[in-house]
């Protein structure tokens, strides 16, 4: 009978460190999805990119060459010693048109698909558009950055070819003073352990290059460092700014729910995180100075098993922006321990998982960014909180140097409220022809009682 109940106990013990593993492992198979954190939107296919190409019904655009500056209501000066750092990607089209320059010190153009013998595969957009113009016509002070962009094996075969190498660094910079912009963000997903000497030698070579016309240089850095291929105490030398890519924890290949970005770890579940991550790349020797946090206007939703939390998933249903959820914004739930958002949302017993920063979470990360002292933040994507100032108004909460009054708030939600309703009446034209339809009828009707009557 003992040997029996040891058994059974060994049994019950296996099960629960397989469940605990399986927890564990529903995480770390995200570490390698992590290393394509931009990968997977500058892949994104046409159908899921309907979900973040909003409507900007504010165009303030006057003409081919003429612009009309922006005005953002209650605009500040950002503190002193922090950067506020946004992407545009360029599958966004002319949202730029749309951002609050104010509160933004460099917008990197996303991107620039490299060839790995030493051209450009696609600027897509970057030569032909008045993106820069554009930029420094609202804030002169902003810097303008290309991204460029290589992932996986193609960057082996970059990195194994100087010849390449110097030919990519003369097209890059060609691009760059042509359109009189500031300077590269090279964003490499996918490094081999193998090429950490080499690639820190690119960079070398591409600072050497860049500096002759006082040209910036940018660095993304993945969540995880899983290949160890950074080596900061040559590359310190040539980056002027560090990216942490702060999301990808969670997403397409987890086994559990979880926050893109989460800010704190927890057993069995949150292994990766946030916090961890940036002391990770502060205890080798990158300053603080010289680091941003980027965050995510992004979420990830799942079908689970259940509406636990964490829960099982059943299936991947997909990224989507910040804007997606606006009317949904009121069922969040804001876990204090978590310092995340999510939404359970039960249908047929079919549960959904909505897991997305909001101005919670992202002000917990906000708050963290301050207390660490890091050089400021990084926002992945501009545009995809279109229809909304909120993350605008919270940016400027954090890191300027004066606070929203009262009439500023109210303003925004004016703005957002009529945003709103422009973007219903163009995405619902047939129940807004109706409608105005029945409007007009029933002015007709009432003037011709009026008309009869007299």
């Amino acid at each position: 009978m003992g040997r029996k109940k040891t058994y059974l106990i060994s049994i019950l013990l296996t099960l629960y460190c397989l469940t605990n593993a399986t927890k564990a492992f529903s995480q770390e198979t995200d570490r390698n999805e992590s290393i394509g954190s931009h990968s997977s939107f500058a892949h994104l296919s046409e159908k899921n990119k309907t979900y973040f190409l909003k409507m900007h019904p504010d165009s303030i655009k006057l003409s081919d060459s003429t612009y009309s500056k922006i005005n953002y209501p209650g605009n500040f000066k950002l503190k002193k010693d922090i950067s506020v750092f946004g992407w545009h990607v360029s599958w966004m089209g002319n949202s730029y048109y749309h951002y609050n320059y104010s509160l933004l010190t460099h917008i990197a153009y996303f991107g620039c698909d490299i060839d790995p013998t030493g051209g450009i595969r696609s600027f897509n957009g970057w030569d032909t558009s008045d993106f820069v113009s554009y930029v420094k016509s609202q804030n002169p002070q902003c810097k303008v950055l290309l991204t460029a962009t290589c992932f996986g094996k193609s960057i082996d075969t970059l990195l194994r070819n100087e010849s390449s190498q110097a030919s990519l660094i003369r097209k890059l910079n060609d691009a760059i003073t042509r359109k009189k912009a500031d300077g590269i963000c090279i964003d490499f997903e996918g490094i081999s352990s193998a090429d950490k000497e080499k690639f820190s030698s690119f960079i070398t070579n591409l600072k050497l290059n860049f500096k002759q016309q006082n040209l910036m240089v940018c660095l993304t850095l993945p969540p995880i460092d899983s290949n160890r291929v950074f080596d900061f105490s040559i590359l310190s030398k040539s980056v002027d700014l560090y990216i942490l890519m702060g999301y990808g924890y969670f997403g397409r290949s987890s086994n559990y729910s979880g926050p893109v970005a989460p800010l704190t770890g927890k057993s069995g579940w949150i292994n990766c995180n946030l916090g961890a991550s940036v002391d990770y790349y502060l205890n080798n020797n990158v300053s603080p100075s010289s680091l941003l946090l980027a965050v995510p206007y992004f979420g990830a939703i799942w079908e689970t098993k259940d509406s636990g939390i964490p829960s099982l998933t059943t299936k991947f249903v997909g990224y989507r922006p910040y804007n997606y959820d606006l009317g949904m914004l009121k069922y969040f739930h804001n876990d204090t321990s978590l310092k995340a958002s999510y939404y359970c949302k039960e249908t047929d017993n079919t549960y959904r998982q909505f897991w997305f920063d909001g101005v919670y979470s992202l002000g917990e990360k906000y708050d963290f960014i301050l207390q660490k002292k890091l050089a400021g933040v990084g926002i992945w994507a501009l545009g995809f909180d279109s229809g909304s100032h909120d993350l605008w108004n919270l940016l400027q909460t954090k890191f300027s140097t004066g606070n929203p009054n009262s009439a500023h708030s109210a303003d925004s939600k004016t703005i957002g409220l009529a945003q709103n309703f422009f973007l219903f009446i163009t995405t619902h034209i047939i129940l807004s022809v109706i409608a105005i339809f029945l409007i007009l009828a029933i002015l007709v009707f009432v003037l011709l009682k009026i008309i009869s009557s007299q």
